[in-house]
């Protein structure tokens, strides 16, 4: 296990790079945040690869610290009581470079459980990741795509037009797998007294299977990312199609400041208009524009700021330096 998290780590660090030169060359580039599957602020697509990066360095952290506690061995006899003599459990397991651990006739598998788990929540991120981009992949929104070779590659044998986010969609699954080996080592922690052997047969299994599949994904998700191709245009087209309703928030904060409402009714009037438009398709800055009660309150050059897109992306270096530091 301590072997095997020198190599995840590895693999996350490759993982790092990738997103740290992505998310440095669409640091600028505009794309619509979105909630729920809904419209909501102005991002920039950098900030987005910036975020995933701040989870991989976690990552990296855990894995640190786990390898500390798997690098653990015992010569402590049938019981844990020592039938030899505790000096041979210290000098073999230094030579090994391990730390000697209290232990029964086994060393306590909430160790391994750990270890299974973290695998298993470093798997979460990379379908995490799988699934924003596998939406951001959808023809309605086709912001990015995986990488597809128009003249070697087929995404379906039926429809030749077809381009399939097939890696994130392995990876997708395979971290199901993986939230199983977890929920397997869990239950692995309990044994009978001071032990029995129901946790061994099992543990042949995901231990081996768990290391070698996430190295597996890490690897994976690394070469996708990499290759990931990337539409600015069509990210500033999404981010226009909801006619400016995307810095409603602006206008609300303006206009409870403005007027000395209550940011309840400031909310009100604002929400009423921008429902409206969301019926209608119309403009929102006309909408707001023609509507005297928000009009008295505010100057047309005040509503003109209000729509700069600068504004909602002024902390893009602030994000950046938190997460990179000072380049």
């Amino acid at each position: 296990m301590a072997a095997s998290v020198d190599l995840l780590l590895d693999r996350v660090g490759k993982i790092k790079e990738v997103l740290k030169r992505k998310a440095f060359e669409y640091k600028d580039i505009p794309q619509i945040g979105r909630t729920h599957g809904v419209h909501a602020e102005p991002i920039t697509f950098g900030v987005k690869l910036a975020k995933w990066h701040d989870e991989f360095a976690r990552h990296e952290e855990r894995l640190t610290k786990l390898r500390e506690q798997v690098a653990v061995g015992k010569i402590s006899g049938a019981v844990g009581m020592y039938t030899l003599d505790p000096q041979i459990e210290e000098e073999a397991c230094q030579i090994l470079g391990l730390k000697p651990i209290i232990a029964t006739q086994i060393i306590s598998r909430d160790i391994i459980a750990g270890y299974v788990s973290t695998l298993a929540i470093i798997a979460g991120t990379v379908e995490k990741i799988c699934v924003n981009i596998r939406t951001l992949q959808r023809t309605e929104i086709l912001e990015v795509q995986e990488y597809f070779d128009p003249q070697n590659q087929r995404g379906s044998s039926a429809m030749p037009h077809k381009r399939n986010p097939i890696s994130f969609e392995n990876l997708s699954g395979m971290a199901n797998m993986m939230r199983g080996y977890a929920v397997a080592a869990l239950g692995a922690i309990s044994t009978w007294d001071e032990r029995d052997i129901s946790n061994s047969g099992q543990e042949r299994i995901y231990i081996p299977d768990a290391s070698i599949l996430l190295d597996y994904m890490l690897n994976r998700l690394a070469g996708s990312l990499e290759k990931l191709m990337v539409y600015p245009e069509k990210m500033k087209d999404n981010l226009n199609l909801t006619k400016g309703l995307v810095f409603s928030q602006n206008i609300q904060t303006l206009l409870a400041e403005k007027s000395n409402l209550p940011r309840e009714d400031a909310y009100k009037i604002v929400r009423d208009i921008a429902q409206n438009c969301w019926e209608s398709r119309e403009d929102f800055q006309e909408a707001l524009r023609k509507n005297k009660e928000v009009m008295k309150y505010i100057s047309a050059k005040e509503l003109e700021e209000c729509f700069d897109l600068k504004n909602k992306l002024k902390h893009v270096d602030h994000i950046f330096e938190k997460v990179f530091g000072k380049q």
